[in-house]
């Protein structure tokens, strides 16, 4: 599944949320319409929970590809904290993994 189906959903919660929020303005500015706009609203609202549930199970399918990504530090110092945190040596990472049965957290990377 792709990251643009799940926008589909966020932009359509989006969209439904503007319209109900127009009705609630509309609501107070002609109250004798109110069942009208409050039974659109109870449509939209409707909409909105479908969309966030199919969102959410879109999003547990998915598994985001990242190919590059780019870091920007403020100065070379930052560069040099970061780099020392990421990399491990092989003594120390096979100490912390089997020694102190850390193995998951090398399982999952480091994100700087």
């Amino acid at each position: 599944m792709s990251t643009h189906k799940i926008m589909i959903h966020l932009v359509k919660i989006f969209d439904d949320v503007l319209t109900i929020a127009r009705l609630r303005k509309k609501m107070k500015n002609d109250p004798m319409r109110s069942p009208i706009y409050e039974r659109e609203m109870w449509k939209l609202y409707t909409r909105v929970t479908e969309h966030k549930n199919r969102y959410y199970i879109d999003r547990m399918n998915t598994v985001p590809v990242i190919k590059n990504a780019y870091v920007t530090f403020r100065s070379m110092e930052g560069k040099e904290r970061a780099m020392q945190a990421y990399e491990t040596g092989r003594v120390i990472r096979w100490i912390a993994e089997y020694v102190c049965c850390m193995t998951s957290v090398f399982k999952k990377k480091k994100l700087l």
